[in-house]
């Protein structure tokens, strides 16, 4: 494919305060060759100073491009920053989190390094500020060693797993792969709905154990939504699609991922069905699943945590008290 060969996009929304530390970790005064890699950046309807910023950006930078949209949604932003790329293979960032010093040169040392249709994971650490950071800055140098082929069986597990989870921020694609799915627009778990399903479609995943990436956590992220209304909305997403990938995972045979899936489709379902009750919302068919599921689900007390496990035990015998707990609780 003519142009780029490593495309980053990053969705743009009313990030004003971290999209230039975002860009800033890319180190680019290295002077990338656009024919080498661009970044692309989706302003998704910004409302403050974010598409400015990309706009000054673009103009500073030769490979960054900018794109203005109007507020559609991260999965859509996505979507038309892969319509856009030029590249062979695709990363994507979101504008408040960091990358590693030497991201893209070890992306491009990874993906000269692998199949062409193989999927790449990596390591990742939360934060919440740079200043609770002392070694992100540090210099991440490729080292083939560190890269491994797992199996399918065991990369769908990994999905299921907080150390690698569903996220697209922690993994390169080939961009064949993207182009079998696109993203469902108007979800906030986008990941969850399609990860599995790019894992599937690909020939190979590899884990590369370094740390790479630096996830900011933040309220008014899109996971951490304060409104009940986005709460309920999310969740629904979530149910939806967490039900989906465990009937992918069973129909498929991937019983080890099947098995760890309910873990987080737990967590959901208590969610759901806790802002539902509090807040008189709508009771959906997601609502009803949730609760099935709940009455159905194998506690586990070392998984699960003591305080979740009587209240799961409970659940399965006296769900009226459970959900009229979960109605007057605040």
């Amino acid at each position: 494919m003519a142009g780029s060969k490593l495309s980053i996009i990053i969705p743009v929304f009313n990030v004003q305060n971290y999209l230039k530390q975002c860009i800033n970790s890319f180190h680019l005064y290295n002077k990338y060759k656009s024919t080498d890699v661009e970044i692309i950046l989706i302003d998704d309807g910004s409302t403050d100073e974010s598409k400015n910023i990309c706009d000054d950006l673009a103009k500073k930078y030769e490979i960054i491009k900018s794109i203005h949209i109007q507020n559609s949604g991260q999965s859509v932003a996505r979507n038309i920053g892969l319509e856009h790329a030029n590249g062979r293979w695709i990363l994507y960032v979101d504008s408040d989190d960091i990358v590693r010093n030497g991201y893209i040169e070890w992306a491009l040392s990874v993906i000269n390094d692998v199949g062409s249709n193989d999927i790449v994971m990596f390591d990742f650490k939360p934060f919440i500020s740079l200043d609770s950071m002392t070694k992100y800055n540090s210099l991440l140098q490729y080292n083939s060693e560190k890269l491994k082929v797992v199996t399918k069986d065991n990369a769908m597990y990994y999905l299921t797993t907080s150390k690698y989870g569903n996220y697209l921020w922690n993994k390169i694609f080939p961009r064949e792969v993207l182009e079998q799915v696109k993203l469902p627009e108007g979800q906030i778990y986008e990941d969850i709905a399609t990860a599995y399903k790019y894992f599937e479609a690909c020939n190979k995943v590899r884990i590369y154990k370094d740390v790479v990436y630096y996830y900011r956590q933040r309220s008014g992220s899109s996971v951490h939504l304060i409104n009940p209304i986005d709460q309920y909305k999310s969740m629904i997403e979530a149910v939806k699609s967490r039900i989906a990938q465990l009937e992918f995972f069973y129909n498929n045979r991937y019983f080890k991922a099947y098995k760890n899936a309910k873990y987080g489709l737990m967590l959901n379902s208590i969610s759901l069905i806790k802002i539902t009750l509090k807040n008189g919302f709508q009771k959906t068919s997601e609502f009803y699943k949730a609760r099935l599921f709940l009455k159905n689900y194998s506690c586990n007390l070392k998984r699960d945590g003591l305080k979740r496990y009587v209240f799961l035990r409970i659940y399965k015998i006296l769900p009226q008290l459970c959900e009229w707990l979960m109605r007057k609780k605040r």
